[in-house]
């Protein structure tokens, strides 16, 4: 009788071919973690930017001027006071108090003043001196190397957007 051997165990071709294939489903799987984080990144930068969008009209229903315009308490644009007067109570005149009373009556029109979403800072640049339209700001912003995340508000007319570069953000430069 012949005695075969019989070769148990993987070659070297199959280790390769399985590791390889094992390769390419987990590229796949981090591809995908990363464009599902992008995607969460995206979605809460528009939520927190139509927050504070309509808190800002509710301001301006209220008090018939921006925060930190014309005669506003604040027209100096002080940022923390900014955040307080969309946070807290206010009067007329948009001075912030922790406290709802027959003067301060307005507000609160946000719960929490949010981080922007794709570098998570709270910082605000508030301009109190420009007045342009949208899409001029927009592409001011866009084209700022200064412009390194958080928030951008120009105060004369409301406009509230992200404070994004776009060469250094191009994936989240539409989501403003």
């Amino acid at each position: 009788m012949q005695n075969l051997q019989k070769n148990e165990g993987f070659s070297f071709v199959e280790f390769v071919l399985i590791f390889s294939i094992i390769g390419i489903l987990l590229s796949m799987a981090v591809l995908t973690l990363q464009n599902r984080q992008q995607q969460i990144k995206e979605e809460q930068l528009k939520r927190d930017l139509t927050d504070v969008r309509k808190a800002l009209h509710g301001y301006f229903l209220d008090h018939d001027l921006f925060p930190c315009s014309g005669e506003d308490f604040n027209r100096a644009g002080n940022v923390e006071t900014f955040k307080k007067q969309l946070l807290w109570y206010t009067n007329k005149k948009g001075k912030p108090s922790t406290t709802r009373s027959r003067d301060f009556r307005f507000g609160p029109y946000l719960s929490v003043f949010p981080k922007e979403a794709v570098t998570g800072f709270e910082t605000v640049v508030i301009d109190t001196i420009s007045v342009g339209d949208l899409n001029q700001l927009k592409k001011m912003i866009s084209e700022s190397p200064a412009a390194t995340g958080g928030w951008y508000y120009q105060a004369e007319n409301g406009f509230f957007i992200v404070n994004l570069n776009k060469n250094r953000f191009k994936e989240y430069y539409a989501y403003f």
